[in-house]
């Protein structure tokens, strides 16, 4: 899902609803091993558009996140790791170079 103007705490919120909701449905799933109902698990991330991180990027976050969640067992949610931009910071020779 993409929740336009949505922070953190509004993301986990209607993913933890969605998860309800989907579990009040008690849709059968008896191949399943973790539990005998559908539930769902989810990465749940928020950013800001920047030049610094790409919708790749932030997609691939959310992806780990979802895939982090299936692993600790399923319906689960977990929140991406928050991506930092990498800064560029000129090394101490090309300071030098730059000042003669």
């Amino acid at each position: 899902m993409i929740l336009p103007n949505t922070d953190e705490q509004g993301a986990l919120m209607v993913a933890e609803m969605v998860q309800e909701q989907v579990r009040l449905l008690g849709i059968c799933h008896s191949h399943s091993p973790i539990n005998g109902y559908v539930t769902v698990s989810m990465g749940v991330s928020t950013t800001i558009p920047s030049d610094d991180c790409s919708h790749v990027e932030f997609l691939n976050e959310v992806d780990m996140a979802l895939y982090r969640a299936k692993d600790d067992g399923r319906h689960r949610i977990v929140q991406a790791v928050e991506i930092v931009p990498q800064v560029t910071t000129p090394t101490l020779e090309a300071g030098l170079a730059e000042s003669i």
